[in-house]
C-alpha cells in the first residue's frame, strides 16, 4: 500500500507515476499542485494555447533550451524573481522564507520534463488518473490555494469532484508551504487520517 504526497509541478509527476500503477495506491494528496494546464495560471488560457503551440513548432531541443536559459536567469537571480514573484502576487512569504532556496534550486530542475509535462497537461493533462482512483475507492485529498498561479482556479475546482477531501486556502500563493505551514500540515494530517479510517 502506498500513500503519495506531491507539491507543485511534482503533482504531475506523481499523476504519472501513478498512472502506471494505480492498483499500488491508497491515499494520493496534493499540496498546491495541478493535474493540467500549468501555464495557464501565469497567462490567458488563449494565450498559454498560442505559447504551447509555438513551442511545439519550435521543438522539444529550442523549447528545453528557452527553458532551462530561463530556469537558469530565475536560479542565478532569485532575489529579482522574488521581487516579481512579490508585485504580481504570485509569492506571499518573506525572500529567506521560501524564495532564495526555491529559486536556488530550479537550476535541478530538468528543462526537457518540465517542457514535456506542459505540452502533455494541455493536450489530455491527468484528471483521468483521478477518475481512476476515485473509482478504485482511493482516498483523494486536495490542498489548493486561491492564489496559486501554478494551479488555476478553474482547474481546481473541476478537481474538487474527484476528491474525498477538498479544500481552498484564502490568500494561498505557491510558496504556501511557507506561508500556510500550520494549515497546510494540519490538513494533511487530516487526509491522512481520512484514508486510514476507509482502510
Amino acid at each position: 500500500d502506498v500513500t503519495v504526497v506531491t507539491y507543485s509541478f511534482g503533482t504531475r509527476v506523481g499523476l504519472e507515476m501513478i498512472r502506471q500503477r494505480p492498483d499500488a495506491v491508497t491515499c494520493f494528496v496534493s499540496i498546491l499542485g495541478s493535474p493540467n494546464r500549468i501555464l495557464s495560471g501565469l497567462m490567458p488560457h488563449a494565450v498559454a494555447r498560442c505559447v504551447v503551440w509555438a513551442s511545439r513548432r519550435l521543438g522539444v531541443r529550442a523549447s528545453t533550451a528557452v527553458v532551462g536559459a530561463s530556469l537558469r536567469c530565475a536560479s542565478t537571480f532569485p532575489y529579482l524573481s522574488h521581487v516579481i514573484g512579490r508585485a504580481t502576487g504570485y509569492l506571499k512569504s518573506t525572500y529567506g522564507d521560501f524564495a532564495r532556496p526555491f529559486f536556488k534550486s530550479l537550476n535541478r530542475l530538468d528543462a526537457e520534463t518540465w517542457v514535456r509535462c506542459v505540452w502533455d497537461g494541455h493536450e489530455t493533462g491527468a484528471l483521468d488518473v483521478l477518475r481512476t482512483l476515485k473509482s478504485r475507492g482511493v482516498y483523494v485529498g486536495i490542498i489548493a490555494g486561491d492564489k496559486d498561479f501554478a494551479a488555476p482556479l478553474r482547474d481546481m475546482r473541476e478537481w474538487a469532484a474527484w476528491a474525498n477531501y477538498y479544500v481552498m486556502l484564502p490568500n494561498c500563493a505557491h510558496d504556501g508551504l511557507r506561508s500556510h505551514t500550520r494549515e497546510i500540515v494540519s490538513l494533511a494530517r487530516e487526509i491522512l487520517a481520512g484514508a486510514e479510517k476507509r482502510k
